[in-house]
């Protein structure tokens, strides 16, 4: 009788251990996934969209603007909605530029060296058709800033 309380007592405090690691594991595993916020790096990590990889995913499909309009040849670029110090319009124009090289995405009549932001705004004038036809330009890409920061794109192939 000795020899099974010993047993029986030795078991419960297994099973008492495996219960506090149990406990242990679900309040970590809810830390994790529910009080952590929502945009926290961890989360992303967890749920498999890190923010590098958004920001990747974001970048080809605006890529993918310039490639789908080019059709081989250049394009014309210009921008509405954007404020003067908005960096991002001329983001697109730099983006643009790499992903068509050696091909050209022009911003007004592609006279201008464009090196910076400014001179990104500056050139922002869409040149005539006839012009952009006589410069191998297959399409206008007009990139457009809503009220709200929420940024779309109209293309406009020319023929």
């Amino acid at each position: 009788m000795a020899e099974m309380s010993t047993t029986l007592g030795g078991l419960l405090r297994g099973f008492q251990s495996v219960v506090i690691f149990a406990c242990l594991l679900l309040a970590i595993l809810h830390e994790m996934f529910f009080l952590i916020e929502p945009g926290a790096a961890l989360r992303q990590l967890l749920s498999g969209r890190s923010g590098q990889l958004i920001a990747e995913k974001s970048t080809a499909e605006r890529a993918k603007w310039f490639t789908d309009a080019a059709e081989g040849g250049n394009v014309a670029l210009h921008f509405q909605g954007f404020s003067a110090t908005d960096p991002l319009f001329a983001r697109y124009y730099f983006l643009g530029s790499y992903v068509l090289y050696p091909k050209r995405v022009i911003v007004g009549r592609g006279k201008e060296i464009i090196n910076t932001q400014s001179q990104v705004r500056a050139a922002d004038v869409l040149a005539d058709d006839p012009w952009l036809r006589a410069n191998d330009v297959r399409a206008v890409l007009t990139i457009r800033c809503n009220d709200d920061g929420v940024v779309d794109v109209q293309t406009r192939q020319l023929r």
